[in-house]
Order: structure tokens, then sequence, then C-alpha cells
């Protein structure tokens, strides 16, 4: 092992002096990986997930004993901060005095639900806590914004060495947040004095793909605006930063529009509810009220910002659009001989009715839907500030657009109508600042412009599809990344289809089945997906979720090479035990593991 560490201490002095030697972070990371690599994995490693990009092992441990160490702000570090606050109220919950907090295990809970989204309840919160603070032979952890612009936003450095302060420095406050996360899955109680104790440890860290998401449909199943921000918590916990929320669907529209109101009075499914609302009806909820205000709709955005998440709002269109067309019947192809369109949305009432899959309405291609469209798309500007936006654009029928006199007049080529929509949807987006996202669809009906983000779902030709027309890209293709899937050949719970264990979502690279001269550069990351037809409830949403979420946490941010080990799963596996009690603490659920 001393030629790991010898390995590892070049690497790191080509990273200290970088302007006399330029390394990237791509290269700094497959150098001290391919050390570990080359002669196996250290000795010990941290437990933490996703695992830091380089960890060097100092001498000894670092200990903290029975004192609230004092958090020092330094260069540009505000005490509003969310990563001061996480580590003011995470120092707090490890003392003594928190025992209910801590009793049952000596693992560190996770922090997260207890972050104030409001910035002045925060400040509040930490000077109130900070009052208490320090102690002779306390020591202090130094929080420090770096004047480096240069870095990768959300990379940190974390150095825990005897005898010294802590020291957690970054370049921007998304950074110093990721940092706090790793050191709270650092700590743990030692069992004979109480103290707190983490190895003695120099981390440099920072992700090794920028788009690192989670996807939710509230349509199929309603989630309440309190459900939300515990998957929420979740995600910043592991270090996630984008949020896609699938809002609409045939099945349900849970966002409000001011100019029209039936697209919550009727398309929520508010009056197709029956009288009893069956746990499994996708109201049952909220029944009275199955779709989100526009303060709650802020409120949630807020909440991920402060957790430097973006929320990135979904309304699919043309197809997908039951719930639209049935609160306004003329936005369908009422040009259609004998045109009958939806009364109500296909409401769920009782396991395994069969109301999903795909409906054969869709809006019509005019500018009446244009004009419908615009006005969505104010609202999601006025809500959501995210620099995208997904359009939808996936499962859209041809059947009633080939017998429309209207659609026809268009001149499409057979299957490319969809095409009117998604030009001039990406022209309003763009227009409004706005990046537009879209299903691999789009590929194939025309219309979207080389600078259209598409999420790649239906194989990874599609992928690569993508990649060689030039499209930046986000990996979401559904053998790998599609969490309603089930976790396990038998015993699980009802689910869509197929078998997702936990290894195969850990062993899939985002870029695998790309060529040689493919620019893995367009793939910007990966999100998976929580298609909620069969999730009726937060319990079994979590249980689709958890520990997949780990595993692919690690996918998105670990160098690709820390997984090619012939041991890297188990290694995975025994960090995960160690992290798996977090979310005991706050009763968030999760599939068990065999053996652990």
């Amino acid at each position: 092992m001393k030629y790991v560490s010898v390995f590892c201490c070049f690497a790191s002095f080509l990273l200290e002096h970088s302007s006399s030697f330029p390394l990237s972070h791509d290269a700094f990371a497959v150098l001290t990986s391919e050390a570990q690599s080359l002669f196996g994995f250290q000795q010990k490693e941290v437990p933490v997930i996703p695992y830091p990009q380089h960890v060097e092992f100092l001498h000894g441990q670092y200990r903290i004993p029975k004192c609230l160490p004092e958090v020092i702000r330094g260069q540009g570090v505000s005490e509003s901060m969310a990563a001061v606050e996480a580590l003011h109220i995470s120092l707090a919950a490890f003392r003594e005095r928190d025992a209910a907090f801590m009793q049952g295990s000596s693992s560190v809970a996770a922090t997260l639900p207890m972050l104030a989204s409001d910035e002045h309840t925060a400040a509040s919160r930490t000077r109130k806590l900070a009052r208490s603070e320090g102690g002779r032979g306390c020591p202090k952890i130094r929080l420090t914004l770096t004047d480096k612009p240069e870095q990768n936003s959300e990379e940190y450095e974390l150095i825990a060495q005897v005898g010294k302060d802590i020291h957690l420095k970054a370049p921007k406050p998304a950074g110093l947040f990721y940092g706090v996360q790793t050191f709270i899955q650092l700590v743990k109680h030692a069992a004979s004095s109480g103290d707190l104790v983490l190895p003695a440890v120099h981390i440099k860290d920072f992700p090794r793909f920028q788009w690192r998401g989670m996807h939710l449909d509230v349509s199929r199943h309603f989630f309440p605006p309190h459900e939300v921000k515990r998957l929420l918590d979740t995600l910043a916990y592991l270090k996630y930063n984008k949020f896609h929320w699938h809002l609409t669907d045939d099945q349900g529209w849970r966002l409000p529009v001011k100019r029209w109101p039936r697209l919550t009075q009727v398309g929520s499914g508010l009056k197709a509810q029956n009288a009893s609302h069956d746990a499994w009806s996708g109201n049952a909820a909220r029944p009275q009220k199955p779709y989100y205000t526009v303060e709650e709709l802020k409120d949630i955005v807020k909440y991920a910002a402060r957790r430097y998440i973006e929320v990135i709002p979904e309304v699919d269109v043309p197809g997908h659009a039951v719930s639209a067309i049935a609160s306004y019947p003329d936005l369908g192809n009422d040009d259609l001989q004998d045109y009958q369109p939806p009364k109500e949305p296909p409401v769920e009432h009782f396991p395994g009715q069969k109301v999903w899959g795909v409906y054969e309405h869709t809006l019509q291609p005019s500018n009446k839907s244009l004009s419908f469209i615009s006005d969505i798309y104010e609202t999601l500007a006025e809500v959501f500030p995210s620099k995208f936006v997904h359009i939808g654009g996936d499962e859209a029928p041809q059947q009633e657009w080939e017998m429309s006199p209207r659609a026809r007049a268009l001149g499409k080529e057979p299957g490319h109508i969809q095409s009117y929509f998604t030009e001039h949807i990406a022209k309003m987006l763009l227009a409004k600042g706005r990046s537009p996202v879209a299903w691999d669809e789009v590929l194939h009906t025309g219309g979207a412009p080389s600078n259209m983000v598409i999420t790649a779902w239906r194989s990874t030709e599609e992928l690569r599809k993508s990649v060689q027309q030039g499209h930046p890209t986000v990996n979401a293709v559904s053998e790998y990344l599609y969490f309603d899937h089930a976790q396990a050949q038998s015993g699980e719970p009802k689910s869509i289809c197929c078998n997702l264990p936990l290894e195969k979502v850990y062993d899939y690279d985002p870029v695998n089945g790309l060529g040689e001269d493919d620019d893995k550069s367009l793939v910007l990351g990966a999100q998976a997906e929580l298609w909620s037809e069969y999730f009726p409830n937060s319990e079994h949403l979590e249980y689709m979720t958890n520990p997949r979420s780990f595993a692919l946490a690690e996918v998105l941010w670990s160098p690709s090479s820390w997984r090619e080990h012939k041991d890297a799963f188990q290694n995975f596996e025994s960090r995960l035990a160690a992290r798996l009690p977090d979310l005991d603490k706050f009763r968030i659920n999760y599939r068990k593991p065999e053996g652990l």
C-alpha cells in the first residue's frame, strides 16, 4: 500500500501546484483513482456516499470532546447560509443533550429536514445555537469561501488534522453545503467516551457530472408539499442538484393557471373522486385539493434552492393531455367526425384499475393551443426560476392528427405534426431566456433546435442518437434508471414491470453505449425516474427510491474508475450499511438490501 500512498501524494502535489503543473479535475480524479485501481482499495475508506474524489488519511483520529465546537465564518460566509445552519444544527444534534435524537445508534443522522427554508429564520436559529458554542479545549470549525472563480462551483476541501481546527473551504456556497454533508457522514459517537470522532483526513472533492437528478411524477398519484420536501431532503443529503417535477399528465393536472381555472377544478380529478377516497386513488393524499397552489409551488422551489437543488418543471404536451382536454374540450381535435372528448381524467379508484398507459387524445395544432400553452409558460416563469423547463413531448399518438383536417392542413410529413408544438414551444422558452428540455421522441418527430436538452429514456441507442445530433443530453434510460421498476425478481410490491436491483444501478455508467467518436461531454449527467402509477403513498415512494438513490448518487458524483474494481459493489454495500441508519432516524422508508 505504500505505493498507493506515494502515488496519491504525488497527485496531491500536482493539484496543489496546478499553476506550475496544469492538471484538470478529470485528470486528477483518474490519477488518484488509478492508484487505487492498480493496487486495490485503500486499507480503509471513509463511510461516505457518494465517495469523494480524493481522500488522504492523515495521522491519528480527530476527536471532539463533550463540547459544542465554535463555527468560525471566514471570508464571504454569512450566518444565514444553508451550510452554516446545517453545521450548527448537526453539531447540536450530536451532543448528549440531544440524546433522544441520537438514541439507538452510534451513527449520525441527516439534519436536512431541520433546515429552515426562510433565511431570516435560519439566521435567528443559527445565532441561538451559537451562544452555547465553544469552551476551553473545544476545537473550532472554520468555513471559508475561496476567491477562485475558475474552480468548480460545487467542489470543496475538508481538512481535519489532529491538533488543528477543522477547515472546510469552497469557491461557492454550494460547495460548502456539500462539504457539510460529507462532514455529517464522517462523524460518529465514540461508544466509551461519548466524544465525537472522525478520521483525520484531507478531502478534495467535486462532482463528475453537472446533472445529478431525480424525477417525480405527481400526476398519477398526488404527493402533498410536505412529502415532496421529504424527498428533497434525501436528495440534498446525497448531493443531487436537479429535481424534475412532472406536474401534468392524463390522470391529473397539478399546476394552477389563472386564466384556465378548470385545469385544477376538473383536470386534477377533483370531480372524478369516488366517495370512499380509496387509498389507491391517485388523489387520496389530499382529495379535497389534489393540486398545488402557487404559494405551495413557490415554497417548494425555495425549499429546494436552499438545498442547492434546481426544480425543473414539466408540463407534458401535446400528448398525455387528457386532463387538459377534459377541462377544455375545444383544445382537442374537435374537427374530427364524431369527436368525443374525455369528460374527466382517468382517476384510479382501486388497485389495478386500468387507467394507466397512453391515451389517443392530443392537443390540436392551432393558435388556440399555442395561446393556452403560452399562458402555462407565463405561470411557470412566475413560479419557477429554473434555467431548464421540460416540455414533455413523449408518447404523443398520431391517429387523431392523421384524421384531422386542421392537422393535415399544416402540410407536415406523416409522424411529424408534433414538430408544430416543439418548434413553437422551444421559441417561447428561448425568448424567455430558458433552456427547453424534451423526451427523446422529439428526435424523431422533428422541430427540436440543436440546443434543446434531450432526456434519453427509451434506450441507449436513443442516448447515442441524441449525442450524435449534437444535443446536450440527460441519460434517463429506463432499463437502468426507472425506479418504478421492481428491485428484485420476486417478493416485491406490485410495480409496472421489470427488475432493477441495486447492483445494476451501481454498475451502470451514464456514458455506456457511446462510441469512441461520440462526444461524451454532451452527456450532462443522468437522472432516475419515479413514475407513480404504483406508488399509492409516500411510504411506497420512499421504498422505491431508497437505497437505489444512494447508488446513483455515487455513479454521478464519484470517478468512474472507483466502480471498476472487482470489489467495488461490496465496498459500496459496506458504506451503505453505515448510512441507512440516517434514514431510520427520520423514518424515511427504504428497501433493506439482502445481507445488510
